[in-house]
């Protein structure tokens, strides 16, 4: 029921879930990768029989019919019993020995690590907990307990429900994995994934442990680099922060600010991270979505995964009766094909109400300056009464605004015009977005919560125009004389980066207006 990573393969999915047996894949390649074990999912099915919570959850699923209210109720009440379970001496007394092999009171990493018995190709990442520098056994026992119970959060069982799943097949195994307390770290595309390159990589780094790039907590360091070890491009972030040991779990401290003003990586460090991309690319086959630490200039690779949104010019998308329902019978062309894709993979549910109106109110900005210089252009795509989106049935024009559009060109290739604007702006809006911070969402009235989401609205909507106009739409017309104002804006006010959080079914900003989204989404 625990098997170290030695003894794992890329192929035991079932029973080690997705990270497991990636880390196991990779340590058997010679890859760098912390030393570790995972408890199988067979411990995860042992331990609730042991604890009778077996019958309890298939009772439960039962009673709640697929009821949603019903069924959160009762996922409450399996949280609680796995949550005070007892683990079957066996299981335990091995955990404690695999953990005292790692060292004397080892600092480690206990990871939820899912999987579903008739579906070992579905994806539940981010919906299990992780818990950073655990240390001693009764805590990574803890850990391992509440990452069980992480199986029945309200977020996995809602996704669970909604695309259909049987909620009795998932189940889930854990991963323990010896901390390295890295100074720097981050993640490596072995793809571009903006431009699509396969002769390039994207390097994103910044302080501390990784859980600060890989949360979206900070704006990290970019550097494109070339698979040949040139280095293409650099944006150095604001680092504003660093995620490092506290006495217990993890703490988020401030980042000195000469370290944020300068690059996190230097040559050396990029180029042992692109051979190691390479190192992982060539094993796998397929361009891989890695996560590193830097300690002691040695680089330690922490996961890696299948950068599965970069589709082939060859994949199409299915014309059943279903997707036609939805198509209305027009050709996808390989842009909009690509863009559904993505949002298939990251989003694929129904969108409610609420999510598709603030994701309209930022797409809808983009059409809003095309049409001042008299390019007409269809709005957001539609949603529907199952929440689905559809395509608009307008057509593409042009009107008599159309002899403003080269004035328009003109004033977004003034960059310096456009610098000062940038700067104009965020400085409003950094001053509304104080406010909203201090606001107390809790104790707010239902008409005092309508007033804010009526006024946070159009906040991102003036938001977004401003940066599509005179930061976005600028840097394509001239990304790389643009770079050197984007760097020096991004220094100054990177909190204001658009944050695509679709894992958690919003489309907002970093970092001040993604919280106020959140708290949006808790009055919904």
């Amino acid at each position: 029921m625990i098997l170290d990573f030695n003894e794992i393969k890329k192929e035991d999915v079932l029973i080690v879930g997705g990270k497991g047996a990636n880390l196991g894949e990779m340590t058997s390649a010679k890859i760098n990768v912390p030393s570790g074990f995972v408890i199988t999912a067979d411990a995860y099915r042992d331990f609730l029989k042991v604890n009778d919570i077996d019958s309890l959850i298939e009772n439960g699923i039962k009673k709640s019919a697929d009821d949603e209210k019903t069924l959160l109720n009762e996922a409450e009440h399996f949280r609680g019993k796995i949550k005070s379970g007892k683990f079957p001496e066996q299981l335990e007394n091995a955990i404690r020995e695999k953990y005292f092999n790692l060292g004397n009171n080892t600092r480690v990493a206990v990871r939820s690590s899912a999987t579903a018995e008739d579906l070992p190709d579905a994806s539940f990442a981010g919906q299990q907990e992780t818990y950073l520098n655990v240390q001693g056994i009764e805590s990574v026992l803890n850990g391992v307990r509440n990452c069980y119970a992480s199986l029945w959060g309200n977020r996995a069982v809602s996704y669970r429900l909604h695309q259909g799943y049987d909620q009795s097949s998932v189940s889930i195994a854990v991963v323990i994995q010896e901390m390295v307390e890295s100074e720097k770290a981050g993640v490596l595309f072995t793809v571009n994934p903006v431009s699509k390159k396969e002769n390039e990589m994207q390097i994103n780094a910044s302080y501390g442990l990784g859980e600060s790039v890989v949360s979206g907590r900070v704006t990290a360091d970019s550097y494109i680099v070339g698979k040949n070890g040139e280095i293409i491009e650099v944006a150095i972030g604001s680092k504003e922060t660093q995620i490092i040991y506290g006495e217990k779990n993890t703490v988020e401290v401030t980042v000195d600010d000469n370290d944020r003003k300068k690059r996190a990586l230097n040559d050396r460090e990029i180029s042992e991270l692109i051979k190691s991309g390479l190192k992982i690319e060539k094993h796998y086959k397929m361009p891989m979505d890695i996560e590193w630490a830097l300690k002691d200039d040695e680089v330690y690779i922490l996961q890696a995964r299948a950068i599965t949104t970069l589709k082939s010019s060859t994949n199409h998308i299915s014309e059943d009766s279903l997707v036609q329902k939805y198509t209305k019978g027009k050709k996808i062309n390989k842009s909009t094909r690509e863009v559904m894709s993505f949002f298939l993979e990251k989003m694929p549910f129904a969108h409610r109400a609420l999510d598709f109106d603030y994701l309209a109110a930022i797409n809808d900005q983009k059409v809003n300056i095309l049409l001042e210089g008299g390019i007409v252009l269809p709005r957001n795509p539609i949603i529907d009464d199952d929440g689905i989106q559809t395509f608009s049935n307008a057509g593409k024009r042009i009107n008599k605004n159309i002899f403003k559009f080269f004035k328009i060109l003109k004033n977004m290739k003034d960059f310096n015009g456009c610098y000062h604007k940038c700067n104009d702006f965020m400085k409003i809006y950094e001053s509304k977005i104080e406010k909203i911070k201090h606001l107390n969402f809790e104790n707010m009235t239902l008409e005092e919560c309508k007033n804010f989401m009526e006024d946070s609205y159009i906040l991102l909507q003036k938001l977004a125009y401003d940066r599509f106009k005179y930061a976005l739409f600028p840097s394509v017309l001239n990304d790389k004389k643009f770079t050197k104002i984007i760097k020096k804006v991004n220094a100054n006010y990177s909190s204001f980066d658009f944050y695509w959080d679709l894992d958690n079914k919003t489309s907002v900003v970093t970092n001040d207006v993604y919280k106020m989204a959140r708290e949006i989404r808790k009055n919904e």
